[in-house]
């Protein structure tokens, strides 16, 4: 007697009120998909910058990749953008590994090319804004700094926190 089947990876907070509203019955699927490792969230303070940096550079060594995301393209009043990110990663020693930056405003064709070169490893570290939420599956990328998540929403921190984890199982 389905008469709509509603699937979401982001439950929160479409799926409840859908629920609470919407009179609907809701199943959860506890269990990882095949293949998915273990995702660690770790809180850092800006002061923790030379730990993070050490880090990155010790899961770059190691081949994995890194996503860098930003809640806004440009500085604002308060925080730095994904271009100053991307500005003070490609002048850090952690630049040869190769550093993309990618945003709403870039032209589809150039951010299409950048993340290409971020699919196929040729960079490592792809710094960008919440634009990467969904549709970017790059199983070699196993940490996401989010910078600035205070600025983000529950359900974007969640879409974003779904860019890792997708290629080791351990």
């Amino acid at each position: 007697d389905v008469h709509v089947l509603l699937t979401t990876a982001t439950p929160i907070p479409r799926t409840l009120a859908l629920s609470i509203y919407g009179d609907l019955a809701v199943s959860v699927l506890k269990e990882r998909p095949p293949g998915r490792g273990k995702v660690t969230t770790r809180w850092l303070k800006k002061s923790d910058g030379e730990r993070l940096h050490g880090f990155l550079s010790e899961r770059l060594e190691a081949g994995e990749q890194v996503f860098w995301v930003a809640p806004r393209i440009a500085a604002g009043s308060e925080e730095r953008g994904a271009i100053e990110a991307h500005a003070r990663l490609s002048g850090s020693a952690l630049a040869s590994h190769g550093v993309v930056l990618v945003h709403g405003e870039l032209d589809a064709g150039l951010r299409q090319e950048r993340l290409a070169a971020f699919r196929s490893g040729e960079a490592r570290i792809l710094v960008g804004t919440t634009v990467i939420e969904v549709g970017v599956d790059v199983p070699q990328a196993t940490v996401l700094v989010v910078a600035g998540a205070e600025r983000l929403g529950l359900a974007q921190l969640h879409q974003l926190r779904g860019r890792v984890g997708r290629g080791r199982g351990d």
